[in-house]
């Protein structure tokens, strides 16, 4: 919804890194993009285990705005093609009220205090004068709006795409 301008405590995620590639580099060609790595897993070792769906206690829960601030990550059942293009994947608070970035930057703290041996959170950037060889790369290897926006809004952007990277822009 963030992306019609609504607000929103759902945040989407990609399974690949060519995916979040794209989206890091796509938009804003005068700032650096940045891609975050994330292990779902170790943040459930941090809170105790996955909540189990659709399950009342976790319903009730996410109604609540004064509920704990949690972050959950799922995987949609119903995948869209789109759903299936960009490998999406979704966190979100538990608390309505809840600020979804700090809960996150809490929880992973607290997941790397737990696992001090693995990554449990990394963040790289890509420089903005690098952006454009990045999305010349990435559309070579498919990775681009066209394929991960099936359909009219797709071509549009991929259009768009096309004359930014031919004007250099």
């Amino acid at each position: 919804m963030q992306h019609h301008g609504a607000p929103t405590r759902l945040l989407d995620w990609t399974a690949s890194p060519y995916v979040a590639a794209y989206f890091a580099v796509e938009k804003d060609p005068k700032k650096d993009g940045a891609i975050y790595v994330v292990q779902p897993a170790l943040l459930y070792q941090t809170y105790g285990g996955v909540p189990s769906y659709p399950d009342e206690d976790f319903q009730k829960t996410i109604r609540t705005p004064s509920a704990q601030d949690r972050v959950y990550f799922f995987w949609p059942d119903y995948r869209t093609e789109r759903f299936r293009a960009q490998q999406a994947q979704f966190s979100f608070n538990s608390n309505i009220l809840g600020q979804h970035d700090a809960t996150f930057i809490a929880s992973l703290t607290q997941a790397a205090k737990q696992n001090p041996t693995l990554t449990v959170f990394e963040q790289w950037i890509i420089p903005s004068g690098n952006k454009p060889e990045f999305l010349k790369h990435l559309r070579i290897m498919n990775v681009a709006s066209h394929a991960l926006f099936p359909g009219l809004d797709g071509l549009g952007r991929s259009l768009t795409e096309l004359v930014r990277l031919k004007a250099g822009i």
